[in-house]
């Protein structure tokens, strides 16, 4: 008899969450303190050791003083006594002033590691104070980490059962663990499934967190025995390969100069005062000809090419290859010791060291950026990191909104950011970092969408990335009215204690250095780059700066018209969405190629990650546990298989099968995706060789998250870096 049909899936409206911010209640500590009345305590208790600190450091340069001049006066009494009896003859005074003089070192010593002990044991406390004031005090991160916990409580108790979407047992039979025996003549026997009426409410809490584990361990499994299925899936995604076109683009002339290859690619030298800067080629039918200067400024309007334009489209290949350097380098020297451990030569390290004591040096990060972008310390003209630490910036010295020192914001998030001028290119670059605080992280996993209008057009956003974003791009006025009108709540009731110590709100000033940059440089292009979240704040921060029909800057930006506009984004998460008004299905946008660049490497899953592929997940979740012994088979099936070098024939057909019902009947969730044109690099593992290709149907490569074993790895910075770099 032949087999039963699989049973038609009805299309079923995807649940989108539209985070519309009300009103929230007081929140308080078990103790009945308000949040606002927690950060009160800690910034005071923040207040008094800094001034333990001052006071310790007072106090043991006193006793240092103290100390030292006492014994010294002593070592002169004797001294003086042994002249005048000479007792300094017989060697007895001489041995007690060098007695004393010992004395002295190794008082003094112990005051010094008294003092060092002391002031670690301020700092660790301070860092204490600043973290529970950051976690349960009246502040974004604490808002953010409770608006986290209630998404995770609501989908643990979310009904996952909502829809009774039937599996047929032909494709699942033979998979599960001690299934009954089939009769070939009979009808595909069906698996053994919980009742309707006792399912008609599943959560995840009531699964369990082993039942969990295991069913996502199942479906991973099920994945990996269908990995041909997710590569041809992908590469029907992507339109020809471009690596030659890309490699080609590479080799042609470049602003900067390129000493040498290191990890596959050039390296970008810090130009010198009497360098030759190439400013781009035009070639004519008579003559090659090739437009220069010379130093590390920019170049005279004299010698600027008629036709040189930095975000052409014959220029797209070297940029992505140039920014990722501007992006993987915002990360600092800690996290790039880490990551990579070699990125810099010996020789960039003396350097890095002799510019981390430069007067032009704000911070280590600060100088590290200068070594590892090459560029020139004053050319990093702004960046989070500007502190007591940093001189007089010569661009933004007349602007005097900008402030020489940005002070810490401890109440509202600002990222972490750069802000470059890059002659050669022509351009003014904004670099924000990807996560690496705790604030960072939580920007990330305020994940529900958000409908909002972007130039004109409904879309659905990153709540979390959007707001941040949206906030960051205003000026400064703009962005204290902002925060003003968004208040953190509690902080107007009369029954918190009064805050005495509270610093107010500090704007990053992004907006001010950028026009600065702008309007000193007639002509120059605006780009907009970063890393992970970092890409993703660049590609929504160019949305509110950008016209997406011209590619140029809009008149509500503020910046002088006329100015190319263009973000270059490495590991985007998934920001931004259309929904289908027919079938209610999200899918990616098309309307922002002119301003956004974005590019995948290998089997990143930050792209692909987010709310709707969690829940698609628990879905599969669900269904295995609804199907007794279905994921303990499933991981049985695939050890076999790694054992035995491969599944046999019905086995293919069934594991096709089941992942197909599975993956219909789950995967239905709404999606948001990278934004802008999307280019995938990925490795050949058996021969090692990188391709690129240029994504088409971003919703297709995009809209299911593919468990792999590089998955995280894919992400990190210098793996976009060296795939890049060495294509």
């Amino acid at each position: 008899m032949p087999p039963t049909p699989v049973p038609a899936i009805e299309d079923a409206e995807p649940e989108v969450s539209y985070s519309q911010e009300p009103p929230q209640p007081r929140p308080s500590s078990s103790l009945g303190l308000t949040r606002e009345s927690v950060s009160t305590v800690t910034d005071g208790l923040s207040f008094l050791v800094n001034s333990a600190k001052l006071a310790t450091e007072f106090g043991f340069a006193a006793a240092k003083f103290t100390t030292s001049a006492s014994i010294n006066a002593a070592r002169t009494v004797v001294d003086t006594v042994g002249e005048n009896t000479g007792l300094d003859a017989t060697g007895i005074t001489p041995l007690l002033s060098g007695g004393l003089y010992l004395a002295d070192k190794i008082s003094v010593a112990g005051i010094g590691v008294g003092e060092y002990f002391t002031k670690l044991g301020l700092k660790a406390a301070e860092k204490g104070i600043d973290g529970v004031g950051n976690v349960f005090g009246n502040t974004e991160l604490g808002l953010a980490i409770q608006e986290f916990s209630k998404l995770v409580q609501r989908e643990l108790e979310r009904n996952l059962m909502d829809e009774d979407i039937p599996m047929e047992g032909s494709g699942i039979a033979g998979l599960v663990v001690a299934a009954p025996e089939v009769d070939e003549t009979s009808e595909p026997a069906v698996i053994a499934r919980t009742p309707p009426q006792q399912r008609r409410h599943k959560s995840l809490k009531d699964i369990g967190a082993f039942e969990i584990a295991k069913s996502v361990t199942a479906w991973i499994c099920l994945q990996r025995m269908n990995k041909k299925y997710y590569e041809e899936k992908a590469l029907q995604a992507c339109g020809e390969s471009l690596l030659a076109s890309f490699s080609a683009s590479a080799r042609l002339h470049h602003a900067d100069s390129q000493l040498g290859l290191e990890n596959g690619g050039p390296i970008i030298e810090e130009l010198q005062d009497d360098d030759v800067v190439v400013d781009g080629e035009s070639r004519r039918e008579s003559a090659d000809l090739i437009y220069a200067h010379v130093g590390s400024g920019p170049s005279e309007t004299t010698t600027q090419p008629p036709s040189f334009d930095p975000l052409s489209q014959e220029r797209l290949f070297q940029n992505i290859r140039r920014y990722i350097r501007f992006s993987s380098g915002a990360y600092g020297k800690f996290a790039m010791d880490f990551f990579a451990p070699n990125a810099l030569s010996f020789n960039e390290r003396k350097e890095l060291a002799r510019k981390a004591q430069s007067s032009d040096s704000a911070h280590i990060n600060h100088a590290f950026y200068s070594t590892y972008t090459a560029r020139p310390m004053p050319e990093v003209f702004h960046t989070t990191y500007h502190n007591q630490k940093a001189g007089e910036n010569r661009l933004l010295s007349e602007v005097s909104s900008v402030p020489r020192i940005l002070p810490a914001n401890k109440t509202h998030y600002n990222p972490t950011f750069y802000l470059i001028l890059d002659h050669p290119n022509k351009s003014v670059v904004l670099c924000l970092r990807g996560t690496l605080s705790l604030h960072d992280l939580f920007v990330d996993l305020t994940c529900e969408s958000q409908e909002v209008q972007i130039q004109g057009a409904p879309y659905l956003v990153h709540s979390g990335m959007y707001r941040a974003a949206q906030r960051v791009s205003l000026p400064a006025d703009q962005w204290l009215a902002a925060v003003q009108e968004a208040e953190l709540p509690s902080r107007a009731s009369s029954s918190d204690l009064p805050n005495l110590f509270r610093a107010d709100p500090r704007p990053p000033f992004i907006h001010e250095a950028v026009l600065a940059g702008l309007q000193a440089h007639p002509g120059y292009s605006l780009v907009v780059t970063g890393h992970s979240l970092g890409a993703g704040l660049a590609a929504l921060i160019t949305l509110a700066w950008g016209d997406a029909n011209t590619g140029i800057v809009s008149a509500s930006s503020g910046f002088p018209s006329g100015t190319k506009l263009h973000c270059f984004a490495y590991a985007s998460p998934a920001i931004v969405a259309t929904v289908d008004p027919v079938s209610r299905q999200t899918r990616s946008t098309q309307e922002f190629h002119r301003l956004v660049t974005s590019v995948t490497a290998g089997t990143d899953f930050v792209p692909s990650f987010g709310l709707g592929s969690v829940r698609d997940v628990a879905g599969v979740v669900a269904r295995m546990h609804d199907s007794p012994g279905l994921a303990s088979g499933i991981v049985a099936r695939y050890v076999q298989s790694k054992a035995v070098g491969g599944l046999g024939g019905a086995d293919v057909e069934a594991v096709q099968r089941l992942h197909r019902e599975l993956h219909d009947a789950c995967f239905r969730n709404a999606k948001l995706f990278p934004v802008g044109r999307h280019f995938w690099i990925k490795q050949e593992a058996e021969v090692g060789a990188v391709d690129v290709r240029e994504v088409e149907r971003v919703d297709a490569m995009l809209g299911n998250l593919v468990f792999g074993p590089s998955m995280c790895s894919d992400h990190m910075p210098n793996v976009y870096e060296d795939l890049i770099r060495g294509l």
